[in-house]
């Protein structure tokens, strides 16, 4: 029970920040795939996804959604978040919060809550099942400070072993990516995700391209 109210209270204290403190943006996107933690969640189709948040005096909420494609009747994901974010220092911030997973049929919701720190270029954040604490996920993320018009970061990834079953990534307990952002203007930006797997061939199963539009 206590698990079920922790979203709605946060959820809550971000929306109803006054609102001369709280900001909203959102944006729409499009991508060659969907992939999340290392593994497609659109079966290599394209897949249109849309966010909105709202941040305020350090909380923040919002709501994301996507087209999935898992072989079975689930078309698509939409999930609910919130937390707060501190800045200790110029270069150290601590995010925490509670994501919750949502599909539009045949699989239930789960909640997971998450810490993550920031500090210069790194980042490391870590995943726990709120229903099963086997399930979790750590990553690491440097961002590449020599390169300055793309946006690099590489990612290094691991689930337990019950979340790699759970997320279908069968024995790839582990994986390494790269990811990069360009802004194009003052509203839109392209991406990419590639996979360490696709050194070995199949580069369109490893990677993605997305355009998104950020308002």
């Amino acid at each position: 029970m206590f698990k079920k109210l922790i979203l709605p209270v946060l959820l809550a204290a971000a929306i109803f920040t006054p609102y001369t403190y709280a900001d909203v943006s959102g944006s729409v996107g499009v991508s060659s795939d969907y992939f999340y933690r290392g593994v497609s969640q659109n079966d290599g189709n394209t897949a249109l996804d849309l966010g909105l948040s709202w941040t305020g005096d350090g909380f923040y909420a919002g709501a994301w959604g996507s087209q999935v494609d898992f072989g079975n009747e689930v078309d698509y994901e939409y999930d609910f978040f919130a937390g707060y974010a501190l800045a200790v220092t110029d270069k150290m911030n601590i995010n925490v919060g509670l994501i919750q997973y949502n599909y539009d049929s045949l699989i239930e919701e789960t909640e997971e809550v998450f810490a993550k720190v920031d500090f210069g270029n790194v980042s490391f954040a870590h995943s726990v099942n709120l229903d099963n604490s086997d399930l979790t996920f750590t990553q690491v993320e440097y961002q590449l400070p020599f390169i300055t018009q793309v946006d690099v970061s590489v990612i290094a990834a691991m689930h337990s072993d019950e979340s790699a079953a759970a997320m279908g990534a069968g024995d790839n307990q582990k994986y390494v990516g790269v990811s990069l952002t360009k802004d194009l203007g003052k509203n839109f930006s392209i991406s990419a995700m590639i996979m360490d797997s696709a050194r070995h061939g199949d580069m369109m199963d490893n990677a993605s391209i997305g355009l998104r539009y950020n308002f």
